[in-house]
């Protein structure tokens, strides 16, 4: 799990995978990554109620990066504005896309399906058409890119909090400061963000 959000009523935790699973080592290549919806009612071994596949960009549409590894893209965080509404960051080092998930119940809910078993061939993340199967994606809409919006943006994002209404905060991951990294924080004002994120 690479990403937590529980929502504002705190009825619903999510938690989301930072790569495709290594199911068997399909992660290198596939773009299918599973988030997961947990009810905190009442919280017990059943208390999972759903299970989503969330297709991550490809890696040569984050141009400052200039990879065509699709192991380079990676989902680091996950902010929930209400329930089953949530913001979800993709990056790969100095490029931070925001998507927005809004409408989770018109996904498959693929929790207890064959794709649960590990022993299924071939595995979801070897899939090369999900709609082949049956399976409905989440559906993302992208409200925030770094290269556009705010290019000064220009580390490896993965922290992001709500202050409120107009104001976002990144955080860069420093790695340890092996190679030198130093940890920078930055403060967005989200000047459409009532216009985007609330609808």
């Amino acid at each position: 799990m690479e990403s937590l959000a529980v929502s504002p009523d705190e009825d619903f935790l999510y938690f989301i995978m930072e790569s495709p699973l290594a199911n068997p080592a399909a992660y290198q290549n596939s773009r299918y990554v599973r988030l997961f919806k947990v009810s905190l009612r009442e919280f017990d071994l059943d208390s999972v109620v759903a299970e989503y596949v969330y297709v991550i960009d490809e890696p040569e549409t984050f141009t400052a990066d200039n990879t065509t590894k699709q192991s380079d893209v990676k989902i680091s965080e996950m902010v929930a504005l209400e329930t089953d509404k949530l913001i979800i960051l993709e990056r790969v080092t100095r490029h931070t896309k925001l998507y927005q998930l809004s409408k989770l119940e018109d996904a498959t809910n693929i929790l207890g399906t064959e794709w649960d078993d590990e022993a299924i061939v071939p595995s979801l993340e070897r899939l090369s058409d999900l709609t082949a199967q049956g399976i409905i994606p989440l559906e993302k809409k992208l409200v925030f890119d770094s290269r556009r919006d705010l290019s000064d943006l220009d580390s490896k994002i993965e922290g992001i909090a709500l202050l409120d209404d107009q104001y976002l905060v990144f955080i860069n991951d420093n790695d340890f400061g092996i190679k030198g990294a130093q940890i920078e924080w930055l403060m967005y004002f989200v000047v459409n963000y009532l216009r985007f994120w609330r609808t």
